[in-house]
C-alpha cells in the first residue's frame, strides 16, 4: 500500500499485542520501523511510489457531515457483526457434515471454493483480481465501469456471504483484502443513499460529498471491525490520501465499528463469547462434588477446580488448545 506507518502499526496490533510486555522480544518495535522503511524504500525505487490503487481526492462539505460518518461507523461494525455470525455458521455447518459424512478433509475446503465460484457467476466482482474492484467504486459516478447502489449492496452482501463461506469450509486465505473491498461498497451505498435522501428532503442542498468519500472511510472501518485493527485502518487511510481533513470522520468511524462489535459480542453473565466454540470445555467442580471420578482433593476447602469435560469434547469434535484457553475462566 506504500503506507510504511501503517505496515509498522499493523504488525504491533496483530502480532504484538497478543503478546504479554515480558514475552515480548527486546527491541521487537525498533525492529518493525527498520524492516518497514527497508521494504518501503526498496519497493519505491524497484516499483514506484504508486499505490495498491489509485485513491479520489477526499472532499468534506461541512463539519454538519460528521453525524453521517458516525452513522457509517456503525453500520460497518454491523456487517462486521453479520460477517462473524456468518463464519460461525459455516464453521460448525462443515464440521456437521465431517461427523456425519466424514469424508476426506480436502472435500470441505473444495466445497467452499465450489459455493464461491457458483456466487461469482451472478457477481464476477466478489473475486480477487487485485484491487481492480475496489479501484472501480472508489470512482463511482465518476466512471462508466463504476457499479451504481443497488448492484454495489449486492455485491458487499455476495462478498460477505463468499468470504465466510470459503473461512468456515477452512480455505486458506486472509480478511485484510476483502474487508476493504466489502468496507468500500459499504460506504458507497451509505454515502450514495443519504445523498440521494437529503437531496430530497432539501432539492438544491449539496451538503453531502460524493459516495466515493464514504467509501473511504468505509474501507478503513470495516477493515478495523472485521481485523480488529484501528490504529493500522487510521493510518492507512490517512497515508493514502494524505489529506489531513480526513481524520475526524475517520476516527469517529473506525471508533464506532469497533465499538458495535465489542457490544454486540459481549457473552452473558455465564456464558461464553458466540464466536467462540459452541459448548466450552471446562465445567466448575464445587467440594460437593468431591466423590465423582473428575473431582481431586485440593490443600484449601474453600478452592474450586476447573476440569476439561471430556463429555463436551466428545460431542463437538476436538477444537483448538488456544479457542479453549480463550473461554477457560480461573
Amino acid at each position: 500500500f506504500n503506507a510504511a506507518v501503517a505496515g509498522c502499526f499493523f504488525a504491533i496490533e496483530t502480532v504484538l499485542r497478543p503478546l504479554k510486555a515480558e514475552n515480548a522480544p527486546p527491541f521487537t518495535t525498533a525492529m518493525i520501523i527498520l524492516a518497514s522503511v527497508i521494504s518501503s524504500t526498496v519497493s519505491n525505487v524497484l516499483l514506484g511510489e504508486r499505490p495498491a490503487f489509485t485513491v479520489p481526492a477526499y472532499e468534506l462539505k461541512s463539519a454538519a457531515e460528521l453525524p453521517l460518518y458516525l452513522i457509517l461507523g456503525m453500520l460497518c461494525g454491523a456487517v462486521s457483526v453479520v460477517f462473524g455470525r456468518l463464519v460461525v455458521w459455516f464453521s460448525r455447518f462443515f464440521a456437521y457434515m465431517k461427523e456425519r459424512f466424514d469424508f476426506p478433509i480436502v472435500v470441505y475446503p473444495a466445497l467452499g471454493g465450489l459455493g464461491a465460484g457458483l456466487i461469482a457467476l451472478k457477481y464476477p466482482g466478489i473475486l480477487y483480481w487485485g484491487f481492480t474492484n475496489v479501484e472501480e467504486i472508489l470512482h463511482t459516478g465518476k466512471s462508466a465501469s463504476a457499479p451504481g447502489i443497488w448492484l454495489l449492496t449486492q455485491l458487499a452482501a455476495a462478498k460477505v456471504v463468499a468470504t465466510a463461506l470459503c473461512k468456515g469450509s477452512g480455505l486458506v486465505g486472509g480478511l485484510y483484502a476483502p474487508s476493504l473491498m466489502i468496507g468500500a461498497a459499504v460506504g458507497a451505498t451509505f454515502g450514495g443513499s443519504a445523498a440521494y435522501l437529503i437531496n430530497a428532503a432539501i432539492p438544491g442542498s449539496a451538503a453531502v460529498a460524493q459516495p466515493q468519500a464514504y467509501a473511504l472511510v468505509g474501507m478503513a472501518a470495516t477493515l478495523a471491525s472485521v481485523c480488529s485493527v484501528p490504529l493500522t485502518s487510521v493510518l492507512l487511510l490517512f497515508e493514502l490520501t494524505k489529506d489531513y481533513r480526513i481524520l475526524l470522520p475517520l476516527m469517529g468511524a473506525v471508533g464506532l465499528a469497533i465499538w458495535v462489535p465489542s457490544v454486540v459480542n459481549q457473552p452473558n453473565d455465564g456464558e461464553s463469547s458466540g464466536f467462540r466454540a459452541p459448548m466450552r470445555g471446562y465445567s466448575l467442580v464445587s467440594l460437593q462434588d468431591r466423590n465423582s471420578s473428575v473431582w481431586t482433593r485440593s490443600d484449601s476447602v474453600d478452592d474450586l477446580e476447573l476440569t476439561i469435560s471430556q463429555s463436551g469434547l466428545r460431542n463437538y469434535g476436538t477444537y483448538q488448545e488456544e479457542v479453549l484457553l480463550d473461554d477457560l475462566k480461573v
